[in-house]
């Protein structure tokens, strides 16, 4: 092949390539725009999945702080029956049926005389204890108390204040809760239950400043019992992001 051949058959192949390139790349561009796409609308599915997922999560989270709350409840319940038979079966209450016989037996006057003195005799001689609803247990503290606390679901319970922190019987106890929601969602409602030796405390508290997603709610309920043995505080506070729970075990 002499010279002149080469350089056309060089020629030849430069202009096929020029077409195929001219074909060629356009398609490989629109596929690689097509693949790139695709990977985006991927990319967005597992975005959606994971927030899916996330969203489903905290409902479990909030499903199980409700039945804890619910037990606890149950146990508190099952534990104040207990605590009022084992105070009636060892007569640490006075049982009003037994003093109403006991008058009713006595015909005389001197009678009834000798028998208030004898039962006031037992009363303060120790033999008789006191109800159970004015024994009073003071706290280490006897003003307010402030706890910084962090609840793992939204709306997060930050502080919770409680005055006085040493409530004694047919006392009013004051409850402050600082509350937000982090997702910018409106706080729906706070609860809140005292439980206390023998008996539970359910109150409810009203926002008192701040915003609809941000702010310090409060409430109040009167000891009608003895914190001798138990005394806590649950508080569930609501919004559009869910439930969550907070025990303060105090006693």
């Amino acid at each position: 092949m002499n010279r002149k051949d080469l350089l056309s058959s060089l020629r030849i192949c430069f202009v096929l390539l020029v077409f195929v390139a001219a074909f060629a790349l356009p398609v490989l561009f629109i596929k690689a725009q097509a693949n790139f796409q695709e990977a985006i609308q991927t990319a967005n599915k597992l975005e959606l999945e994971k927030a899916k997922l996330k969203a489903e999560i905290d409902k479990v989270k909030g499903d199980m702080f409700d039945l804890m709350g619910e037990m606890i409840n149950m146990i508190s319940e099952a534990l104040s029956e207990l605590t009022l038979n084992f105070n009636i079966y060892f007569k640490l209450i006075p049982e009003t049926e037994e003093s109403e016989t006991a008058t009713t037996t006595a015909t005389t006057t001197e009678d009834v005389i000798a028998e208030e003195a004898m039962e006031q005799s037992a009363y303060y001689g120790g033999q008789t204890a006191l109800p159970q609803a004015t024994v009073s247990c003071p706290l280490p503290v006897t003003g307010q108390l402030v706890y910084t606390v962090s609840s793992i679901s939204e709306p997060m319970v930050t502080q919770v204040a409680l005055d006085p922190g040493n409530v004694e019987y047919d006392t009013v106890q004051t409850v402050m809760v600082d509350v937000a929601d982090s997702n910018e969602l409106p706080i729906t409602g706070v609860t809140g239950i005292a439980t206390t030796d023998t008996t539970t405390y359910p109150f409810e508290l009203t926002q008192k400043s701040g915003t609809e997603t941000s702010g310090t709610w409060q409430g109040s309920w009167t000891l009608k019992d003895s914190i001798c043995l138990q005394f806590r505080i649950q508080i569930t506070a609501s919004s559009g992001s869910g439930t969550s729970n907070f025990v303060i075990s105090i006693r």
